[in-house]
């Protein structure tokens, strides 16, 4: 990663859903995609429910690690209910959906909607 100071993870769904990240930018960001970018990876047209398990790694060579956000803490911001929250184990919301990965960290989220709870991220599990 080196063009920009953030991107958009719903680029790389395409490819699988264990992402390994080189950072060579200081205060980089990277967004978790949006409701709409998830359905339209998954040709979902309707309000069907869903839960897509990813897994996010930070290269141990990396030279920074990066925040990683949903796109409501992004400039312009996606509305909450489009963007989402990262929840914890006990289903608040975790670190204000903006959390700071380091090298060798991986956080493994399952990207989760249901007509009931609406769309967020649901950590799985942290390793820091």
């Amino acid at each position: 990663v080196s063009q920009s100071r953030y991107s958009i993870l719903d680029n790389y769904l395409s490819f699988g859903t264990s992402i390994v990240i080189k950072n060579t930018m200081s205060g980089f960001s990277f967004f978790l995609p949006t409701l709409s970018q998830v359905r339209a990876q998954l040709g979902i047209t309707s309000s069907d429910p869903f839960c897509i398990p990813i897994r996010i790694g930070i290269d141990k060579s990396s030279q920074y690690g990066i925040y990683l956000k949903t796109q409501n803490k992004a400039n312009p911001p996606a509305s909450d209910a489009e963007g989402g929250m990262i929840v914890d184990n006990d289903g608040n919301e975790w670190g204000s959906s903006n959390i700071s990965m380091a090298k060798g960290d991986v956080l493994r989220l399952s990207l989760t909607y249901t007509v009931y709870s609406g769309y967020y991220a649901q950590l799985d599990t942290w390793m820091n």
